[in-house]
């Protein structure tokens, strides 16, 4: 069975990402290459550019963990305001009972889901704990890919930004 299930990243707001295409944009208005950016559809741009963090982050997914999970693609959700939440993609696999038979035997995953779904001060858990966030296909993943994106932010940047992607999704996306 298919599951769909937002995945964290940053966003774009206000992100390394963010900056990263503005730089960039401004370099070739700069070097001449661009007049200036009048005429540019920054969501588009975006939306180009949340497929290439996707893929950076399935990729070293399976080269940590050679699952096969076979994610895909489905877009990107940005919100109306960024005041309440940041930009998340949507992905889906179907490998989901795979991936919870390997996952709710790893210490550290647990630890973290444990501590992050937790009830605090102004906010009030639907999901407290492991046992409740695996009734949900879709909230494990996505606890899953938040807890994976945490702890390999760097490296996941890093890797997005070693391609010509970046270009590429600036001028594919007038």
């Amino acid at each position: 069975m298919n599951t769909n299930f937002n995945m964290t990243f940053e966003g774009f707001y206000n992100s390394i990402y963010d900056f990263e295409i503005l730089d960039r944009i401004e370099d070739e208005i700069n070097e001449g290459y661009l007049k200036n950016d009048d005429n540019i559809d920054y969501s588009k741009i975006f939306e180009a550019m949340s497929e290439v963090i996707f893929d950076s982050i399935t990729e070293l997914f399976e080269d940590e963990f050679e699952l096969n999970s076979s994610f895909k693609y489905g877009g990107l959700d940005s919100p109306q305001y960024y005041n309440y939440r940041t930009d998340y993609i949507i992905a889906s696999t179907n490998n989901t009972k795979k991936l919870m038979n390997y996952f709710l035997k790893n210490a550290q995953f647990i630890d973290y889901v444990n501590e992050n779904s937790k009830s605090i001060d102004g906010f009030t858990s639907f999901y407290n704990g492991i046992n409740e966030v695996k009734q949900d296909n879709s909230i494990f993943l996505h606890y899953l890919f938040s807890w994976f994106y945490s702890k390999n932010r760097c490296e996941i940047i890093q890797h997005t930004f070693d391609t010509n992607n970046v270009n590429e999704c600036i001028y594919n996306n007038f």
